[in-house]
């Protein structure tokens, strides 16, 4: 199973979370946030 979903709020601000899932119950959730204001 793989779930992954992208959300992008705002100029510059991207959050990217993610989860794999898979036989041998493996979780690897990477999460990244970045934000520009200027």
């Amino acid at each position: 199973a793989i779930i992954s979903s992208n959300v992008k709020i705002g100029a510059n601000t991207s959050i990217e979370p993610g989860i794999m899932i898979g036989p041998e119950k493996i979780v690897k959730p990477n999460s990244r946030v970045s934000k520009n204001i200027i």
